[in-house]
């Protein structure tokens, strides 16, 4: 399944997936998949989030599955009409109320864009040749993007780090690292600041200052949009059950906008 559907996922109102991932519903799909031998977790995560109108499931799985009409049409029939009726539901009345749509709507533009494509392109090429032994030269290739301004180089890697490394152990010995953001926070706070970040360099709170300060100050993307990027770096976090970093920035309904959680 598509990263970029589970972090559009990731923004929906927490009742809507809650309710959508309750033990009867996910029984009852299982039944289906069992029955009709498909998997469909991907299609209902493509229904809540509007990639898939309801009445066109029965054709994209169709142009997808090459199942015949009468297969997808009992298909839809179950999670369209039976298992899901209610959650579609539940989400036509919450986007009519809610601030949280505008935040959905918001990032939706984001991780639809140009620049995030290219971002998943570069991504998905680090990936193919990333190993533990090569770890090093992985490094070399984020701070060379640092010092270059590569926006989709940098936050590509990032992206593969939280999927697959993580950023505890990528930054937690990494003298570059220490020394290079510990150098900023002794400039900007004094020696106190650095001895303090030297008690556990990799502690949320600095990889989020450290975060904002190179996606902000060194490829000058603006506040919330830097933050839309945190956002979808603590969905792969929390995917990869890294939970320490789950919820670096999120989308705050009161403020109707992106924010780091600092």
């Amino acid at each position: 399944m598509s990263t970029n559907y589970l972090e559009i996922y990731s923004q929906l109102p927490e009742e809507i997936r809650q309710k959508a991932s309750a033990a009867g519903k996910m029984a009852q799909l299982k039944e289906v998949e069992s029955k009709f031998e498909v998997e469909l977790t991907g299609y209902v995560i493509r229904l809540l989030i509007k990639d898939i109108r309801p009445g066109d499931l029965a054709n994209f799985l169709i142009k997808e599955q090459g199942l015949s009409l009468e297969k997808a049409m009992a298909i839809k029939h179950e999670l369209v009409d039976k298992i899901y009726k209610d959650v579609l539901a539940d989400l036509v009345r919450v986007e009519a109320s809610a601030v949280e749509p505008d935040l959905i709507r918001k990032y939706n533009t984001f991780v639809r864009s140009s620049l995030f494509s290219n971002i998943l392109a570069s991504q998905e090429q680090a990936s193919l040749k990333y190993n533990q032994a090569n770890e090093n030269e992985l490094k070399d290739e984020f701070y060379g993007a640092i010092n270059a301004g590569d926006r989709v180089k940098l936050i590509s890697i990032l992206r593969l780090v939280c999927e697959k490394i993580g950023l505890r152990k990528f930054f937690e010995a990494d003298e570059r690292y220490e020394d290079f953001f510990g150098g900023v926070l002794e400039r900007h706070s004094g020696v106190s600041a650095r001895d303090e970040f030297e008690k556990d360099v990799a502690a949320k709170n600095y990889i989020i200052q450290f975060l904002k300060f190179i996606l902000e100050k060194r490829l000058n993307f603006s506040n919330e949009d830097s933050a839309m990027i945190g956002t979808g770096l603590s969905s792969l976090c929390q995917q990869a059950n890294e939970d320490e970093y789950s919820k670096m920035a999120y989308g705050d309904e009161s403020k109707k906008q992106f924010v780091w959680n600092n």
